[in-house]
Parts: C-alpha cells; structure tokens; sequence
C-alpha cells in the first residue's frame, strides 16, 4: 500500500515476458532485468520442480498434465514458474528489491490510505452532491 501511494503513474512496467502474460509490476531494477532476461527453458524447468514442490503434487504428474496443454500453455506456465520466486519474493516476504511486485493501473493514483469510516463518509458526500446536482438538472 505504502508504495502504491508513494509511486507515480509512470512508475509501473508493463510486459508479456515477467509471467507469460501481459502484466504490470513495480518499475524496479529486478523487474526490468527479468524483462530483458526474457525466457529460460533451463530455468523454466528448474523452477517448475519448485512450484510442484510447494503444491505438494509429484513432479511427473504436473509435467505430464503440462504437456497435455499443448506448447503455447506449457510456454506460459514455464515462464510462471520462473517469475514465482521473484513475485513470492516481492509479495509473501516484502522484498521489493530483488522481489517482482504486481501492481494495478492505480499506482500513483492513490493519494493516502484512509480508514474505512473515511471513505463510506467520502462515497455518502459524493453521492449526496451528485443526487443534488440531478435535482437542480431535472427541477
């Protein structure tokens, strides 16, 4: 949260190659490593033993079930499975150095972090001066 409202708008990095899909992180110096590295089969591979490990599958059941995908779902789950340690870096351990960390377009959008009676107190004015402004539109 912190970072979210302390980073500009153009403080994200958008790229197809961190995870396999398009997605926006953090503009940090990991991040744009990883997009230069691009895609490792080597590393894809080692780190899929990792992610089998931690769902508690046996590696052969989750290799054969990818190669069941076809190439184009085994491509984008390999470079998931390189770009997990790096995001469970950024968003399980706080490390945002050398961690990868999602963010949303809202990034340097947010201004502060106020509490929840704050803002259903902020959406209650709002919509108070929208339905006035609609009253005056149709009196």
């Amino acid at each position: 949260k912190k970072l979210s409202i302390e980073k500009d708008v153009a403080d994200t990095l958008y790229s197809p190659r961190l995870d396999g899909i398009p997605c926006r992180v953090l503009d940090t110096e990991a991040a744009r490593r990883a997009d230069r590295k691009g895609f490792n089969p080597f590393v894809a591979l080692m780190s899929s033993y990792t992610i089998a490990k931690h769902m508690r599958l046996p590696y052969l059941k989750v290799f054969l079930g990818l190669m069941g995908q076809g190439y184009k779902a085994m491509k984008q789950l390999a470079h998931m499975a390189m770009a997990f340690e790096s995001l469970q870096k950024a968003t399980e351990e706080g490390d945002t150095q050398t961690g990868i960390l999602p963010v949303g377009q809202v990034t340097g959008l947010l201004h502060d972090e106020p509490a929840v009676v704050l803002v259903m107190e902020r959406l209650i004015q709002e919509a108070k001066g929208r339905q006035k402004r609609l009253a005056d539109v149709f009196e």
